[in-house]
Parts: C-alpha cells; sequence; structure tokens
C-alpha cells in the first residue's frame, strides 16, 4: 500500500489539485475508521467490528473542503481505531504537508480522544479538535470554547 499511497500524493501534487481551505483559514484533515462489511468471506483479517458484523476497519484520511484522500488503511475489523494510530496519525500529517503550506487543522472521532494524539499532533505544529465520547458532556459550547481558547486545541462535546 505505501507505493499506492504515494502515487495518490504525487498524482494530487503533478496535477495541482487544489486544496482549499474552511472559512477559518485551515485545511483542514479529517481522519476517522469506518467498518467494511464482509460478512460470509473468509478473507485473512476479517473480523467481528463494532458495527456487529464480520468485515475490516478501514482507517481513512481526507484533506481540504475537496476531501482529497491522503490515506485509506485495511485493519482487522476487531482493532479499535487507537491501535496503531500513531503511525497512521504520522503518515497522514506529512502527506498533509507535502500537499499544502496553509495551517492545517485535524479533525478526530472521540475513539483517538488520547493524550498521545494530543503531543504527536502539537508537535508537529498542526491545530486539532477531537471529540470528546462523554468527558464533558454535560458542559455547554462556550464553557469548553472558552476553556481551550488559549492554546487554540479545541476538543468538544458529543452533547452539542
Amino acid at each position: 500500500m505505501p507505493l499506492i499511497d504515494a502515487a495518490n500524493i504525487e498524482f494530487l501534487q503533478r496535477v495541482k489539485a487544489p486544496i482549499t481551505a474552511n472559512k477559518e483559514g485551515y485545511v483542514v484533515i479529517d481522519a476517522d475508521l469506518f467498518p467494511m462489511d464482509n460478512s460470509k468471506t473468509k478473507k485473512e483479517g476479517v473480523s467481528r467490528t463494532y458495527k456487529q458484523f464480520d468485515g475490516y476497519g478501514a482507517m481513512a484520511a481526507y484533506i481540504g473542503e475537496e476531501g482529497w484522500n491522503i490515506g485509506c488503511e485495511l485493519r482487522e475489523g476487531s482493532w479499535h481505531c487507537q491501535k496503531e494510530f500513531n503511525y497512521t496519525l504520522e503518515r497522514m500529517m506529512e502527506r498533509a504537508k507535502s500537499l499544502t503550506a496553509q495551517p492545517l487543522l485535524m479533525r478526530l472521532d472521540s475513539g483517538h480522544d488520547a493524550m498521545e494524539n494530543r503531543f504527536q499532533i502539537k508537535e508537529e505544529g498542526i491545530d486539532f479538535i477531537i471529540k470528546h465520547g462523554c468527558v464533558l458532556k454535560s458542559c455547554s459550547t462556550e464553557f469548553i470554547l472558552k476553556l481551550n481558547s488559549n492554546n487554540r486545541h479545541l476538543s468538544y462535546s458529543a452533547s452539542m
């Protein structure tokens, strides 16, 4: 897969694919795991997913308002999305930086709400938003934004 990923990034660079920032001036990187149904197959790596079917977990990342794919990795279906994610995160950030010099904003789901991710992303100079699963459920949007306004690294509650 590294060859395919490299070819994809090279293609985006060669055709000078537009990578548009959001209205706040950030080029957004969205990454999440989604289950792929492979029920009734005997393929390697197929196992029970969190959606209660047999399949794979695909970890995908997209960049810009256009949603260009900068990576999609198949994982065993039973793997938690955070398992070995630091390696995936490293590759995603490197690819994104090779495509744009604009400020980057990484958006991750609550499955990636881990301190190691926060440190790794911050170390790369990328801002981020990580959804909280339940820790701040009772907090208002205003409270969370005020709490995080000093460091520009926001987290938001699932209850918003």
